[in-house]
Parts: structure tokens; sequence; C-alpha cells
């Protein structure tokens, strides 16, 4: 049960996300999979006054080697973690940990960028992330800034 109406956005566009963000008033969340962002408002544990999806829009999705590094897009599902054989050989314990979240029809659906930014502790990807000694790119309309993992997660879904 959603215990209250909220706007919905469906952007095509990054610049387009990013401006509905900038212009949001009140409890502003981003929908990715939704596997941990929807059970949370069904609960009423999160009433946002506005939800953006970020299903339409393209470039998050991606997986590629930088060097000595492994970029991964925010909308990457559990499931590409598991299979991608780049993470598989760079970076075995996110694949393991991507294994373990849910079942099958949550890692096809879910998404590394929502359970980060949820901290959702059903995801193993906290610890995982800090012991790998991850860096988040985070960008707003302002422009880009990066993150150390551990310093980004505050406490479980916020």
């Amino acid at each position: 049960m959603l215990s209250k109406e909220f706007a919905f956005h469906a952007p095509a566009e990054l610049d387009e996300t990013l401006a509905l963000l900038a212009e949001s008033e009140g409890i502003v969340k981003v929908l990715a999979g939704g596997m941990s962002l929807v059970p949370a408002m069904n609960l009423g544990l999160v009433r946002p006054d506005v939800v953006i999806s970020l299903n339409h829009v393209p470039g998050l999705d991606y997986v590629e080697h930088t060097g000595d590094s492994v970029r991964i897009g925010a909308m990457v599902r559990h499931h590409r973690l598991v299979a991608d054989p780049l993470i598989a050989s760079s970076f075995p314990l996110l694949a393991a940990a991507a294994a373990l979240v849910g079942d099958v029809q949550i890692r096809h659906r879910g998404t590394i960028g929502g359970s980060l930014s949820h901290a959702d502790p059903a995801a193993d990807y906290l610890p995982v992330i800090v012991a790998l000694g991850a860096t988040l790119k985070l960008r707003s309309r302002e422009g880009e800034r990066a993150v150390r993992a551990r310093d980004f997660l505050v406490d479980i879904m916020l």
C-alpha cells in the first residue's frame, strides 16, 4: 500500500533528469530497478513527494575497463555483475556479492545504483565496495564529484 500520492517523472535524457532533481521540491527519490525503493514505499518507510525514474535514460548501464580501474554505471543490473567476465576476473568479490542478491527476478530487475543509493542492507554490496576501496562518481547539474564509498554511506536506507 502506497501511503501518499507523489509526482512521477520518466525522463529520457540525463540532463533532463538532473534538471528535475535540481528543481523538484520536497522528498525526491530516484527509481532505478525499484527493488529497494518500491518495497520501502509500500511499507510507508519512504514517502517521497517526487519519484524520478532512470529506466529510460540511456548510457547508465555500462561496465568498462579504464586502465587500472573498472567503471560500473548506476543502472547495471545485478545479474550483469554476476555474468560479466570483466567483473568476474577483476572483482570476484563483487560478482559473488551480486550472485547473493535476492532471487533471480530481483537480480534481473534491481541495480547496483539503487542498492547503493538506498544503502539497502539486503544487498551485500555495501561492505564489498568499501573493502574494494571503490569511489562513486556523483553528478548534478552543477557538475561531478568523486566520493569514496566509505564516505558515501551514511546509514541504512539513507
